[in-house]
């Protein structure tokens, strides 16, 4: 999470706050008290917003339309003409607020962890679980990696590549600069491929949300000239400071 989107970068409302929140956002609040926040990121090459709510069920359509109509920035882009979905918050923007303030300057509000993030050993808050330490973001933020060959073609590698966060926290990932890589492990566990040096250009960054699955297209080894056999293909993820490894059986033919 290297950066945050500039709809994202929040602080308060009040002389003794840190953020600055836009004002279609506290306008919002006002009209939608269960109103949290918003995110913008990719979604199949299309822009997502992501509607944070807290309470009952909310007026998805004269939200979607207040945030669209707001004017500028990516989110009214993305109400317009990408998509949009409504997930669940624990507390609501004009909460998180509150408790930014009530923390003084140590605090700052994180919309998209739905929290305000305190160094540790900040007293906590009226709200349980609102206020969030930076250690126990980063000790509750988890990727894992599936990976399932989906043949055994003569000659190359097919498999079918997952990834989920399968933490507690939202994650932001640079998603063209993921870092899964497959190697083939011989039966004593040794690596017997070779993996090419594949430039990374960056691209738009992309939010996975706890329980969310995206395709990965890993980085393939090259195979020339391994003999038959029976390998363990290996997924390894590498992404924003999260590691994760998964194996599965191979049958190879060249």
């Amino acid at each position: 999470m290297r950066r945050l989107c500039a709809l994202l970068l929040l602080a308060s409302l009040g002389a003794q706050a840190r953020s600055d929140v836009p004002l279609e956002w506290a306008a919002l609040a006002s009209r939608f008290p269960g109103f949290a926040g918003a995110a913008v990121d990719v979604r199949a090459g299309r822009p997502r917003l992501t509607l944070l709510w807290a309470g009952p069920p909310l007026p998805v359509r004269d939200l979607t339309d207040a945030l669209g109509g707001a004017p500028g920035g990516e989110a009214r882009e993305a109400a317009r003409t990408g998509v949009t979905q409504v997930r669940p918050a624990a507390f609501t923007l004009t909460q998180l607020l509150d408790a930014e303030r009530a923390v003084g300057g140590v605090g700052r509000l994180d919309p998209l962890l739905n929290r305000v993030v305190v160094p540790v050993g900040t007293p906590r808050v009226w709200l349980p679980g609102i206020t969030v330490t930076v250690d126990e973001v980063t000790r509750e933020s988890r990727l894992s990696v599936f990976v399932r060959p989906t043949s055994p073609a003569r000659g190359a590698l097919a498999a079918d590549v997952r990834v989920v966060n399968t933490g507690r926290w939202p994650l932001r990932v640079d998603w063209d600069c993921f870092g899964v890589r497959l190697r083939l492990l011989d039966g004593r566990g040794r690596d017997v491929t070779v993996l090419r040096d594949e430039a990374c250009a960056g691209g738009p960054e992309v939010i996975l949300w706890p329980g969310e699955v995206r395709r990965a297209d890993p980085v393939l080894p090259v195979l020339d000239g391994l003999p038959a056999g029976r390998y363990r293909l290996r997924a390894e993820l590498d992404v924003a400071g999260l590691r994760a490894a998964h194996e599965a059986t191979l049958d190879w033919r060249p």
